[in-house]
Parts: structure tokens; C-alpha cells; sequence
């Protein structure tokens, strides 16, 4: 069933995050009331990198254009387990902000373009007419929603979930993810000067250690699928990483962070449910995040984007098809890359070490990567490799090494 934009609604925003702010800035303007939700009461610090690509800039220009705390990248630097390493300059740069910066920024357009901030907890979605039949959460017509914090309920036409992973509210409309479709993620802010970023890949380790360099410090971090570690042990492999890399020790004044990302399995990206007649999830609370990568950013302001356009255009409907064409089918791809690219064995090697060993030798497949990492296309992917594989085999062999100046 589609929304009339004849009629202005209600709409409630649960996060305030990059996500729930992009959404509120295209949605106020149109004359909708929008109420934005944000349990922190304004701009946070969030534990990521806070890295955003060439692609995510073109998109959105006002973030290179404003005036906020951000570092310009040109360098990703990758090493495998033994500590072999391949740099790729960019070229374009990739930009690392404060997620506190970020978030300051998004929620200030959001409140400029009309959006209201309401400094609470949402503890529960219910039907205004059917609060306790729990089976019409998701499926009930033409109720309004009831949004209670512990002061007050507020009512809304149209719910969107937008805060974040392991989100209660995603969970009661849309029962999506499993223990299986998170990862774990945690590390320190130090305070050391760096240029680059860097991306250690470890023996069988479905995920990597991370170093994002901001303006007054670095992001140290690690991510892993959620359970197949302890806490203790991603722990142990940053502070070897911090004594080897930077010969510190990590303090107990550093400061540390931890977080759940959705990094979504093939079979529930397959299944997922993203929007009902007036509900909708957005960011990472849709599980709308790289599986490979873990990154959400951009992922999260173009969802918050699309969702936006379908219900200015009264249709819906068409957001979850929106996205599986805009960047869900990559996402489904890069599920089914997801154990091969970190566990599996190529040529007697972890794959991630024959991939830094033929990048540093190839001209060709060092291309191929940044290009990787600048676009994040994986559909085309494993084609690209199979049609520059002779080249690359031919390089590697005599030596036509990468050859590159970043612009």
C-alpha cells in the first residue's frame, strides 16, 4: 500500500545517528511532522573507523564541504598474518571522521531542514488500538503507532527504526538476525600521529585488525564474527598488535570501546524484511552493512536516502526493492565471498596473504584492488579476476610491478 505525500504524517525516527538524520532532512522539508528520537540527547562517539570513500563523497558533497574534524587518506596499507604488506594509494582520498563530528553534523542538517529532537528512550512500538495483540505489530492497517519512553507515549503514522545494531524495535517488527549475523567489534583510541590506514589479516580469522587515523588520534580496532572469540582474546591480539606496530603498551587510561555489527549471512540477507505498510528499518538496523568489511556509513545515508524518496513518492513499498538494486545484491555477494576471503586456502596460502604477495608483484591486480576499495563492487568482482588473471600471472613473473600516483 502506497503513502499519499497529499497527506502530511506523523513520523517518528528512532536514532539519530547518519542514518535516521539523512531520512529526517529529506523528510521535514516536505512538510511531514518528524520527530527525531535519540536516547544520547545530541551528538556521540560511536566505535568505528569512521572512514567514508571516494564514492560516498561524490554522493554526498556536504561532508567534505563542511567545516568538520575529518583526515584526508590516501594510503591503505594491508598485511597478512606474517606481516607481509602491501600499500595501495587511492586515487581519491578516503576520509576519516570523528564519529561524534559525523553524527554532530547529520543531526544539525536534520534539525535545520525541521526535524524535532526528543531527548528519550523509546522502550516500546505498540498499535495504538491493538497495544497488546503482539501478532499486529507488524501487520496491523490504518493504526497508529504508540512510541513510549519512560515519560510520555507519542503517536506517529510512520515508524522508522534507525537505531542501530541489535535494535529491540527492529527485532519486535521484522525478527530478522541471529547470533550468526553479528560481529564483534572493540579497540582503543591512541594517541599517535599516522597518515595511513592499516589492515592486518590474521590465520583463520574471519575479520581483521584496523588502524584509522583521525585528526588528534588513531582508531585501533578489531572485528570478528561474534562468538567465535572472547572478548579476552580479540583483546590480546590488539595489545600484541599495538607492542609490534608501535612498541606501546596499551594503558588502562587509553580509552576503549566495543560494539555489535550486523554483518547479515547470505540466507538472511535473502529473507530480510526492511519495510511493512507504515514501518520501515534503515542503517544498521536493517543489517545494512558490507559483510566483508563491516563498514555502514554509506550504507546507512543512502537507505536513510532511498527510504526518504519512496515515501516522498508515495510508494513504500518500493524502498526494500530500491535497495536490493542500489547495493543489497552486492551485499549478497560479498556474503558469498565472506568465508572464502578470509579462511580459505589458495595455493598452499591463506588467501588474503596470496592476494598481498600477487598485489605487490602485479600491476594489474594492485589495480584491481583499490579499485576494491574505492568501489566496494563485489558483483564483478571474481569476473574482473578471472579476465586479468593471465596478465596478472604474467606480471607477477617478470616483475611488472604497481606503478601508481594517487591524484
Amino acid at each position: 500500500m502506497g503513502t499519499s505525500t497529499a497527506s502530511k504524517l506523523n513520523i517518528a525516527i528512532v536514532g539519530a545517528g547518519p542514518a535516521g538524520c539523512m531520512a529526517a532532512a529529506q523528510l521535514a522539508p516536505a512538510g511531514h511532522r518528524v520527530l527525531l528520537f535519540e536516547r544520547q540527547g545530541g551528538a556521540w562517539e560511536k566505535p568505528c573507523g569512521g572512514g567514508i570513500t571516494s564514492k560516498g563523497i561524490r554522493r554526498y558533497p556536504f561532508l567534505l564541504d563542511a567545516m568538520t574534524e575529518k583526515k584526508s587518506i590516501r594510503h591503505i596499507e594491508l598485511l597478512d598474518h606474517a606481516g607481509r604488506r602491501l600499500k595501495i594509494p587511492l586515487q581519491m582520498p578516503l576520509y576519516v571522521y570523528s564519529r561524534r563530528a559525523l553524527n554532530e553534523l547529520m543531526l544539525k542538517r536534520a534539525l535545520h531542514a525541521g526535524a524535532e529532537l526528543v531527548t528519550a528512550h523509546v522502550k516500546s512500538l505498540d498499535r495504538m488500538n491493538s497495544a497488546k495483540d503482539a501478532s499486529l505489530k507488524a501487520d496491523a492497517r490504518n493504526a497508529p503507532w504508540a512510541l513510549r519512553t519512560s515519560e510520555k507515549a507519542f503517536e506517529a503514522d510512520f515508524v522508522i527504526v534507525a537505531n542501530g545494531a541489535k535494535s529491540s524495535l527492529a527485532e519486535s517488527l521484522a525478527h530478522n538476525f541471529s547470533t550468526g549475523d553479528y560481529s564483534s567489534a572493540m579497540g582503543y583510541h591512541l594517541h599517535l600521529k599516522e597518515d595511513f590506514i592499516r589492515i592486518q589479516f590474521l590465520k583463520q580469522f574471519k575479520g581483521y585488525i584496523w588502524t584509522f587515523p583521525r585528526a588528534d588520534h588513531v582508531s585501533l580496532g578489531i572485528c570478528s564474527k561474534l562468538s567465535e572469540h572472547t572478548a579476552g582474546e580479540l583483546k590480546e591480539q590488539l595489545h600484541s598488535f599495538a607492542q609490534e606496530t608501535y612498541g606501546i603498551s596499551i594503558g588502562p587510561d587509553d580509552y576503549f570501546y566495543s560494539a555489535l555489527i550486523p554483518t547479515p549471512e547470505l540466507e538472511t540477507m535473502q529473507r530480510l524484511r526492511i519495510a511493512g505498510s507504515d514501518w520501515a528499518l534503515i542503517g544498521d538496523a536493517a543489517g545494512l552493512v558490507d559483510p566483508i568489511t563491516g563498514e555502514g556509513i554509506y550504507f546507512a545515508l543512502r537507505s536513510g536516502e532511498l527510504l526518504a524518496d519512496a515515501l516522498l513518492a508515495g510508494h513504500v513499498e518500493h524502498y526494500p526493492d530500491e535497495v536490493r538494486e542500489d547495493f543489497g545484491r552486492n551485499h549478497q555477494r560479498a556474503a558469498q565471498l565472506m568465508p572464502m576471503f578470509y579462511t580459505s586456502r589458495f595455493w598452499g596460502e591463506e588467501f588474503t596473504t596470496r592476494m598481498i604477495q600477487f598485489g605487490r608483484a602485479s600491476r594489474t591486480l594492485h589495480a584491481i584492488l583499490r579499485e576494491l576499495f574505492e568501489e566496494q563492487d563485489y558483483i564483478h568482482l571474481k569476473r574482473h579476476l578471472q579476465r586479468q588473471m593471465l596478465r596478472s600471472l604474467a606480471e607477477a613473473i617478470f616483475g611488472l610491478k604497481p606503478r601508481f600516483s594517487p591524484q
